[in-house]
């Protein structure tokens, strides 16, 4: 017979895998669910599309950026699309060629700015019929990279003994005294107030994770860079990351801007480094500057970029996730793969993450910012912070 140490070790394991196979699940689901949906939307008349704001119609090309950006305008735009969104840039249905896949980068209710999610070579016919596309719904299924992300947090000693134990409130993290001391008074030093100072010091003295919450303009971006900069003056290998590449980009900019003496980058599509100022855009890791450092760096990718060969197999200590608000489970399990040490930057009161699947709560219609908050990890904002 086994002892109870065993035993209880054997059920941890189980459900460890209950939890895993949960969230396999749901993703499934969400996939399954999803292309359902959109094949609906796709299905419909393009005055039913446009009437449910499901589509953009009458889009004008008025011209093409050198990071391969397309500039549309409109008469009227009242679609329900967000930045960041999956869209379809289409002659009049997402079903017929000519169609590409896009992200939605800017919207300026007439004016907008898309970016195709893959390299294309017919572009041209943009500039020969600059009239009459749409902009539809799209969708790309990313399911086989959440999945094998779940699998290894299933089987990799990070994912077994740090990951999921976090995510299923098993464990508490812990914080260093001195540790702390020294990232307040860091903060203090260079300008930050009391509320700023404190965030930044648990933050920067867990040993596990920190999830620090404010509203929009209360200056979580300016902590973050902060942050990341004195991780890097520690030798750590750090890694900013986020559902979009605008937030990514965003808080390198920061970086740039506070510290631009800090070794950073940005690892992705050049296209997707549009508005990046001060800091370096590679396609790869292995050609950037930072692949011949041991540590002592900061590095912004998406999850996405963690289990492609643009990022794949590099380690890091530290994981800041920008707008974590709007992060799933699965993304959020892909990225912390990527280090042993969790950072989290959002507002559980901002909108959640968009699902098609009626997924059970806290699969993948809670984000990882709201799963992880009021667990007494983490600092909440209350009033503004006024950052420049």
């Amino acid at each position: 017979m086994c002892g109870a140490a065993e035993a209880s070790q054997m059920g941890r394991q189980v459900e460890l895998g209950r939890f895993v196979e949960r969230l396999r699940g749901a993703v499934i689901h969400e996939a399954a669910a999803e292309r359902q949906r959109i094949t609906a939307v796709w299905n419909k008349s393009q005055a039913e599309r446009v009437a449910d704001g499901q589509a953009i119609e009458g889009l004008r090309v008025v011209g093409l950026n050198p990071l391969g950006g397309i500039r549309l305008s409109c008469s009227r735009n009242q679609s329900r699309f967000r930045e960041g969104d999956i869209l379809c840039l289409n002659r009049g249905s997402p079903l017929f060629q000519p169609s590409w896949n896009v992200t939605l980068e800017q919207d300026d209710e007439t004016e907008l700015l898309v970016l195709p999610i893959e390299e294309v070579s017919d572009l041209g016919v943009l500039e020969s019929m600059p009239e009459g596309w749409f902009l539809d719904e799209g969708y790309q299924d990313l399911s086989a990279f959440y999945l094998d992300a779940l699998a290894e947090a299933g089987d990799s000693l990070v994912g077994i003994q740090r990951i999921l134990p976090l995510l299923m409130n098993q464990v508490r993290p812990r914080a260093a005294v001195e540790v702390y001391e020294r990232g307040f008074a860091a903060a203090e030093e260079v300008g930050l107030n009391e509320e700023q100072a404190e965030a930044l010091a648990q933050a920067y003295a867990t040993d596990l994770t920190w999830l620090i919450q404010g509203p929009p303009g209360t200056g979580k971006t300016l902590v973050l860079a902060h942050l990341a900069r004195m991780l890097a003056e520690d030798g750590e290998r750090v890694l900013i990351t986020a559902l979009t590449h605008r937030a990514i980009n965003n808080a390198l900019n920061k970086l740039g801007q506070i510290a631009p003496e800090t070794p950073a980058a940005k690892i992705g599509q050049v296209q997707r480094a549009d508005g990046l100022v001060g800091v370096e855009n590679y396609p790869y890791f292995n050609v950037a500057p930072m692949a011949e450092m041991e540590k002592g760096y900061v590095i912004g990718a998406t999850p996405f970029a963690t289990r492609s060969k643009r990022l794949a197999g590099v380690e890091f200590d530290t994981i800041l996730f920008d707008e974590a608000s709007q992060v799933t489970l699965p993304l959020a399990v892909m990225g912390m793969l990527a280090g042993k040490r969790y950072i989290l930057f959002g507002d559980q009161k901002q909108l959640p993450p968009v699902v098609s699947g009626r997924t059970r709560r806290g699969d993948l219609q809670e984000s990882i910012f709201a799963s992880l908050a009021g667990q007494g990890h983490g600092t909440t904002k209350r009033r503004v912070w006024w950052s420049t």
